[in-house]
């Protein structure tokens, strides 16, 4: 009986087919302004684009004064990292020391006076990047500081103060107490530079938090919320990261 089932088994199989994909072709399309819309299909969508358009273009708050993207004018990054911070802070599970962004993610020139849109916040912060707390070791630490140095400084919220010359950090506190005093710190940050990214790798196996909010979110609701309470976007203007 089991020679007879194998028997079938294999008579079946052998019955099967395969197929293979044996030749591809491809076709390239331009398309320039000589394109037509698809009349019906743009009526359907046109509903959810007005909608779309309103909501990116309501005003959610006004900008004091214009804030350039500048290392030596910090109160576009200090806006940014403080946000990051007073969120990270709120919703953390321990002490959030300070919090900052990377420069490479800033991708405007300027947050001008006047009017601030939900649209030009996605155009300050296109990318998709998440608010990550990272437990630091002190080797971790200092060659965050080094690389934060080495740059001339990024954007970071209050709670950290450097001193850097010939760029080396020669100053850093955490609110006030040596960092060098200090076991660990939870730095608030993009789960990009959390990850590795832009030369922080010695940052990746570090542990992290994942607040599961995109920095983007946390830069809105706060300019929402300084405009419910009439409060002007505005940036801090000293100085946290004094190049010597």
């Amino acid at each position: 009986m089991r020679i007879l089932l194998v028997l079938l088994t294999i008579a079946i199989t052998s019955c099967e087919t395969s197929t293979y994909l044996q030749d591809t072709e491809s076709r390239s399309r331009s398309v320039d302004e000589s394109a037509v819309p698809d009349a019906d299909i743009d009526d359907y969508i046109a509903p959810y684009r007005e909608q779309l358009a309103a909501d990116m273009d309501a005003v959610v708050a006004q900008v004091a004064e214009s804030m350039p993207k500048s290392k030596t004018d910090p109160r576009l990054g200090h806006w940014m990292a403080d946000c990051i911070q007073a969120f990270a802070q709120m919703n953390s599970s321990d002490t959030v020391h300070f919090s900052l962004q990377n420069y490479g993610g800033i991708r405007v020139t300027e947050l001008r006076e006047g009017p601030l849109t939900v649209r030009k916040l996605y155009e300050l912060m296109p990318f998709e990047n998440s608010l990550v707390v990272v437990t630091l070791d002190a080797d971790a630490a200092a060659a965050l500081m080094e690389d934060i140095a080495d740059s001339d400084g990024w954007p970071v919220s209050e709670g950290l103060y450097m001193e850097t010359e010939y760029g080396k950090p020669t100053k850093v506190l955490i609110h006030g107490t040596p960092l060098t005093e200090l076991k660990t710190i939870r730095v608030g940050m993009p789960d990009y530079i959390a990850n590795g990214g832009d030369g922080s790798t010695y940052l990746a196996d570090m542990p992290k938090e994942d607040l599961r909010t995109l920095i983007r979110e946390v830069l809105i609701q706060s300019a929402k919320a300084s405009g419910a309470k009439n409060q002007a976007v505005a940036g801090d203007p000293i100085p946290r990261i004094q190049v010597l």
